[in-house]
Formats: structure tokens, C-alpha cells, sequence
């Protein structure tokens, strides 16, 4: 046994050192996550509006019909009014979140068919008034609707405590993560063969198909609104970026450039490859102005780096530029890891 056992030792070295490698490389910070990003996208503002001077509102049509071509998303709008959806019977919650309403709805996607779990939660004096203030509530990377009250969790609770401010919280499973499991398969399992942007493309799509509810079930809301976390801010910048609707976007722990995203220290669902050429994050970013932006870190996060500083700098040109310097703000919270800060984020929902 003990031969058998030091052969087989000889024999798998070279394949276990190459694991080991591969694991801890996975794990390291790569050069284009941490230093300042000075790439130029072929339709980026710095290339085309600053070098060439081509004025905003072209520069913006152009990025917006390459960020749709490349994610294969034309005509959003219009295919998001034909969903359906089966609304639940409002629960009146107990403990610490006692007199708040929490109600689940299924939303039938129009782009591919499946359904789409939400969480609704409120207060009882929003709960039927369309004179609402909408939140669109997206959760990171292993973490599900649950955690929206959760204070525990990422986003420690900031669904519980949008609702007590008065806001209507609609909260999205993202597809592949907790009850929105598609044909028995867990996030891995899904997005293992698609292309890059693949899944960004799907779930963009869900974006729209619950914003399109929001519209249906509030019919005079006040303000639409998104904040998402890590991976729910990736996806709350690129869907803000395509829809004009929304007022307030907050990006926490998520603000980097392509050329870190694309790499394996993100993972496969975040990529967007055929879109890097084009264009760098901070333009994305740019495609918001002139409406609020925040963009929130905590400052032990470890993906809090001099690379987010330089795309928030970026940004904030194109904000500039469009006379509104004070609608983008980078808030940088002592203390907070990678998590979402609900004492950040309400107040700059109520002002």
C-alpha cells in the first residue's frame, strides 16, 4: 500500500502543483484591477466627444445602439409590455420588522418565458398608493431575495429599511440564484456555456420585465429608483445606462474597469468582452448623467482600489461636462467591508 500510495503521489505532482497555481492565481488581485485605467474605448466620450467633438447627446444614441447590439436587446420596451404575472396575498410581518408587507409576485418574462420570483416589500400606508417611490432592489453574488431583510447579510437589511421609509421595495431573484433555478441547475451549472454578456443580456431583460410590472402595479408612482450590490450593481449600472425611467441608481462594491471585469478575479457571469473595445465602465456611468448616480464602497473592501478612483474620476468628467458635477458621488464608508451601507444609501434616495 505504501508504494501504491507514493507512486500515485510521483505520478499526479505535476497536476496537483498546476491546481495549486491556478487556485492561488485565481485568487490574486490582477495589475488591471488595481491601477488606474487610461484605456480609450473607439466609442468612448474621451475618444469620440472630447477628441473629436462630437456633442453628448450623439455620443450617448451611439453607445446606447452598441450596448443593445452587442447584448442583442432592441426594442425592450415595447416586448416588456407584454408580460403576465400572478401576484401573491400581502403578509404582514412580525418581530423586528413588525407591521411591514411582504408580498411575492411571479413575473412571466415576454423575452424567454420564464418566471420571475419578486419580492415586494412595504409599508401599510404604501402598500396601495400609486403615488409610490420605487425602489428596484438587486442582490450580489451569492445572496437571494432572502437577504433583503437580512441584516446579516451584504445588504444588511436595506430592503426592511426602504420599506419603513416609505419606499415600495420590489427585490428580483436573479435568475440562477436562489428560487429562480432553471432547469435544476445552480448559477455555476447555468452560465458554464454561454458567451460573455450572455447572462448579462438575460437578466437585463428581467430588469426591464419588472420595472414594466412596477409601471402596471403603480401607475402614478412618484420616482423609480435601482440600487444593486456587487453583482447587483453591475447589473443596476448597465440597466440604468438603457433606461432613461429610472431617477436614482447606487452601485455598491462594484465599479471597475472592462479589463479587470473580464478577467477570472470576477466571475463568468460579469463578463462583457465584445463590449470592451467599445467603451470603458465609466462610460456606462457617463450614459447616466445628468441623473444621481452613487457609487458606495466600504473602505476595507478588498475590491476598493486606486482602479475604482480612476473610473469614478472618468465618470465624473462626462457628469461635469453635462453640468452636473454634484449628481455623481463616491462614498467611502470606514469600517464596511464588501457590503451595502443603508445609512449611505436612504439618504440619498430622499433627497
Amino acid at each position: 500500500m505504501q508504494t501504491y500510495r507514493s507512486s500515485w503521489l510521483i505520478d499526479n505532482l505535476a497536476r496537483i502543483f498546476i491546481s495549486v497555481f491556478v487556485f492561488f492565481a485565481g485568487c490574486a488581485t490582477p495589475r488591471q484591477c488595481l491601477t488606474p485605467s487610461e484605456r480609450k474605448g473607439i466609442l468612448g466620450y474621451e475618444m469620440t466627444v472630447v477628441d473629436r467633438g462630437q456633442s453628448y447627446t450623439v455620443w450617448r444614441s451611439k453607445l446606447v445602439q452598441q450596448m443593445q447590439y452587442d447584448l442583442g436587446l432592441q426594442n425592450l420596451n415595447e416586448t416588456a409590455k407584454d408580460l403576465t404575472f400572478t401576484l401573491g396575498y400581502p403578509e404582514i410581518m412580525q418581530g423586528h420588522d413588525d407591521g411591514m408587507m411582504k408580498t411575492h409576485v411571479t413575473i412571466k418574462s415576454p423575452f424567454d418565458g420564464q418566471m420571475i420570483p419578486v419580492l415586494i416589500l412595504s409599508s401599510k400606508t404604501t402598500l396601495s398608493d400609486d403615488r409610490a417611490d420605487v425602489v428596484l432592489l438587486i442582490h450580489g453574488h451569492h445572496e437571494s431575495i432572502d437577504d433583503m431583510t437580512n441584516v446579516k447579510s451584504q445588504m444588511r437589511g436595506l430592503g426592511s429599511q426602504l420599506a419603513r421609509a416609505g419606499f415600495v421595495v420590489l427585490a428580483p431573484e436573479i435568475r440562477s440564484f436562489g428560487e429562480f433555478e432553471i432547469n435544476h441547475k445552480g448559477h455555476g451549472a447555468y452560465i458554464r456555456k454561454k458567451a460573455d454578456g450572455e447572462f448579462l443580456r438575460e437578466v437585463l431583460a428581467d430588469m426591464f420585465s419588472v420595472t414594466e410590472f412596477a409601471k402596471q402595479r403603480y401607475k402614478n408612482f412618484r420616482s423609480l429608483n435601482v440600487v444593486g450590490h456587487s453583482l447587483g450593481g453591475y447589473i443596476a449600472l448597465h440597466f440604468s445606462a438603457l433606461n432613461p425611467a429610472i431617477q436614482r441608481t447606487v452601485i455598491s462594491g462594484m465599479f471597475f474597469p472592462y479589463a479587470c471585469i473580464n478577467t477570472n478575479y470576477h466571475h463568468a457571469c460579469q463578463h462583457f468582452s465584445q463590449f470592451e473595445e467599445a467603451a470603458e465602465f465609466s462610460d456606462v456611468a457617463g450614459l447616466i448623467a445628468p441623473r444621481k448616480l452613487l457609487v458606495h464602497f466600504g473602505r476595507d473592501d478588498k475590491y476598493y482600489t486606486p482602479a475604482v478612483i480612476s473610473i469614478f474620476h472618468r465618470a465624473q468628467r462626462i457628469y461635469e461636462d453635462q453640468g452636473a458635477k454634484d449628481a455623481i458621488v463616491l462614498e467611502v464608508n470606514p469600517g464596511r467591508k464588501h457590503e451595502i451601507n443603508p445609512e449611505t444609501v436612504l439618504p440619498f434616495l430622499k433627497n
